[in-house]
Order: C-alpha cells, then sequence, then structure tokens
C-alpha cells in the first residue's frame, strides 16, 4: 500500500513533512503498536467530533485538532492509555512537546490525493 504524505506550514517557520492518514485502516493503526512516533496527519471527508486513544501507543504524543479553516482549534498532551476528543476536520499527531504549532495558528496544509 502507498504511504501518503502532508506538508504542513505555517508563515514564517520551517515546513514539517507527516504521514497523511485518508482511510479508515490506516486511521484505525494510527500510532499503535509502532516503536518510533513520526508525524501524522488524519484527513477526514468533513469536520467532525473526533475521538482518539494512546492505548498500545509507546510514548505521549501531541495532538493537535485543526478545522476546515486550517486553524489549530486544540492542542494537547496526552499520555499512553488515555482518551480524549475534539472537533476539526485534520488530526495532527506526533511525539509530545514537539508540536511547533499554537492554538489559534493558520497553516498551509497540501497533501497528495490516492488515484482513482
Amino acid at each position: 500500500m502507498k504511504q501518503h504524505h502532508a506538508q504542513l506550514s505555517r508563515s514564517g517557520h520551517a515546513p514539517l513533512t507527516a504521514r497523511a492518514l485518508m482511510n479508515l485502516l490506516s486511521q484505525l493503526r494510527g500510532q499503535m503498536l509502532r516503536t518510533r512516533i513520526e508525524p501524522q496527519l488524519f484527513i477526514f471527508r468533513s469536520e467532525r467530533t473526533i475521538r482518539i486513544h494512546t492505548f498500545f501507543v509507546c510514548a505521549p504524543l501531541d495532538i493537535a485538532f485543526i478545522d476546515a479553516h486550517r486553524r489549530i482549534t486544540r492542542l494537547i498532551t496526552l499520555a499512553p492509555n488515555r482518551i480524549a476528543c475534539g472537533h476539526g476536520k485534520y488530526l495532527l499527531e506526533m511525539s509530545a512537546h514537539t508540536c511547533p504549532y499554537t492554538i489559534g495558528d493558520t497553516i498551509t496544509i497540501n497533501y497528495d490525493t490516492p488515484s482513482s
């Protein structure tokens, strides 16, 4: 299965590359059972309530909820074996204390889309 990637950036800051998760199977797996945490961007078809957990995740994560206008609406650090929820069209996961964004930031998101 081909991996898709996304570039996220904010004016004046270096771009961030993340694995783009666009289908249910990849989104269900997320960071579970991985030995290394890498940035991942969950891409949903529309804004929604997003429920997330860190069961079977080896380390704490920074979680950014991003709305359809590509604005960070919630940013949390979630320890392993915890549950959280928020609202957004995108969700960014990365190692704890490494997220370069803050609540209210508007970011640019570019990603390759699967071929039809």
